[in-house]
């Protein structure tokens, strides 16, 4: 009789395992109003069709128009351009029910709209619905919904629960007007602490790679991943592009001004894809009691489009940076993208031909270091740079030497050393 009863209780567990599964995937469809697997689990919800893209058919704003800044709700606001006598105002219609409401009234004074974001589910009826898609002037799609026929709309669905509601006073004239105004709208994501947004860099892994635009995700470090997990990266670029940034390169993405934060993905414009990293970074070293060379890491294992040679320490036990007011080892920089091997050969190069430029014997740089020696080997250009801190008191020891082979029998390794070493030293 046990048996029988674990048995059931097995059968039971699974039962539940599979249909809590079913639920949560149905409901996740429900939510991006698509269709269900299984069911619509009680919910009175019909995935509508879509049928064609009406943006053409909808005029864009002009005249009297006034950018109106909304906020919704803690580091999200509403940018939304408003006809000429159009007025808004933030409601508190059934607090439990909505994170928040925001009204939009005709010069006349009546209600033509609202914004309603719903905490639960928002689903719709799909009988005698016809949907047709919207693109905003962001780039993002939205759903416009149509009952019986109607030439007035009766949602517009951003997704993520977020929705416009026709009102009643809402007649078929003022459809394509008030379409006009939805077509305008930017959700805005605020940075935390109210950092003020003019111009931003962030370090990010690329998810996906297109023509004109790339998913990043923000690295964990960055103020972005605050406030989301994936943004989506307009490059601004037409046709097809004659190279790649590859997926999985870590790359700085530079954007002004803001993050414009559609339901489906937040988006920015990009400023400006930055693969070298910071170039404006400091080092420290920690001096090891032994001459050995120790190996770090291959530059393929930082991205499999990268050149292929090994960073070594040279009589180094620890090398530390400070780069994007955030201090780490090198490894980890590199590791995460903040600093790369061939940002630091630029660096190196841009810091040597400053010195040979300008003839002086101590050349300030833009980590406070200074470059005392610059040589340049007949060997196929190996390049050995000393740097010395110029008296600086911020770090214990940034005296170190940075050698980058480029030999005739192929060597192309890079050894961040310890001050006073030379090629010869490196018994390659």
């Amino acid at each position: 009789m046990k048996k029988i009863f674990a048995a059931f209780g097995v059968i039971a567990l699974i039962a539940i395992f599979v249909f809590g599964s079913l639920f949560i995937l149905d409901k996740h469809r429900m939510d991006n109003n698509l269709p269900v697997v299984f069911s619509t689990w009680g919910y009175d919800y019909t995935p509508p069709i879509n049928h064609e893209n009406i943006t053409e058919e909808i005029p864009n704003i002009s005249g009297e128009e006034l950018t109106v800044t909304i906020p919704l709700k803690e580091n999200l606001d509403l940018f939304i351009d408003l006809l000429d006598g159009w007025t808004f105002k933030s409601l508190n219609d059934e607090p439990e029910r909505y994170e928040y409401v925001i009204a939009f009234y005709s010069p006349s004074g009546e209600k033509k709209m609202s914004l309603r974001a719903y905490k639960d589910m928002f689903g719709v009826c799909g009988t005698e619905l016809e949907i047709k898609d919207i693109t905003l002037d962001i780039g993002n799609t939205a759903s416009v919904g149509y009952y019986d026929g109607s030439e007035r709309w009766t949602f517009v669905n951003f997704g993520d629960n977020v929705v416009m509601h026709s009102e009643s006073y809402l007649t078929p004239e003022d459809a394509n007007e008030t379409l006009s105004m939805i077509k305008t709208m930017k959700f805005i994501r605020t940075l935390p602490g109210n950092i003020a947004v003019t111009e931003r860099t962030f370090v990010a892994t690329i998810l996906e790679e297109e023509n004109d635009y790339l998913i990043v995700k923000p690295d964990e470090k960055s103020i972005e991943a605050q406030m989301t997990d994936k943004i989506k990266v307009l490059l601004g670029v037409s046709g097809v592009r004659d190279y790649i940034y590859g997926e999985g390169r870590k790359i700085i993405v530079k954007y002004n001004p803001i993050i414009q934060a559609s339901a489906k993905n937040d988006v920015i414009t990009v400023e400006d894809i930055i693969l070298d990293g910071y170039l404006d970074y400091e080092i420290s070293v920690v001096e090891s009691e032994t001459n050995k060379a120790k190996k770090i890491l291959n530059n393929k294992e930082l991205c499999d489009l990268n050149t292929e040679f090994d960073l070594y320490y040279y009589g180094l036990e620890e090398v530390n940076v400070k780069v994007d007011n955030k201090e780490m080892s090198l490894e980890e920089a590199l590791r995460s993208g903040y600093i790369t091997l061939e940002g630091m050969i630029k660096k190196a190069k841009r810091d040597a031909e400053d010195t040979q430029e300008k003839h002086k014997e101590l050349e300030s740089n833009q980590d406070g270091t200074v470059v005392t020696e610059v040589q340049i080997y007949r060997d196929g250009g190996t390049i050995e740079l000393s740097y010395d801190d110029g008296g600086s008191t911020t770090w214990a020891n940034v005296k170190y030497t940075i050698i980058k082979c480029r030999r005739l029998d192929g060597n192309k390794d890079m050894y961040i050393c310890k001050s006073g070493t030379t090629l010869n030293d490196l018994d390659l």
